[in-house]
């Protein structure tokens, strides 16, 4: 996914990570914020399984998804110990919790 990112939002890829400039993290952010993609396909119910366990709760604050223990350290998704019914609740947290911890990063 980060040579697509890259890619589209026109980015030097030999660049280093802590060399990037504000307007070029901005580019990426951008990309990333206005991706949209088409789903042609999937695997159907039967596929859509979720697990247990992960980074415990009680070390996310749960309105940026940031680690309580390492400043700048985000989570989303099933990394977290989040179970819940099938039927597209643990997608809904997993996209929301992105949202959040996308939506910080981005700041």
């Amino acid at each position: 996914m980060v040579p697509f990112v890259l890619k589209t939002a026109d980015v030097d890829t030999s660049a280093l990570s802590g060399k990037l400039g504000n307007k070029t993290i901005k580019k990426i952010v951008h990309t990333i914020q206005n991706w949209r993609f088409k789903i042609s396909d999937t695997h159907g119910f039967r596929h859509a399984e979720v697990s247990g366990g992960g980074i415990s709760t009680e070390q996310i604050d749960d309105r940026t998804m940031e680690s309580k223990l390492v400043n700048g350290l985000y989570f989303a998704g099933e990394v977290l110990d989040i179970v819940g019914r099938r039927g597209g609740f643990n997608f809904h947290f997993a996209w929301a919790s992105g949202y959040l911890a996308g939506k910080e990063l981005g700041k």
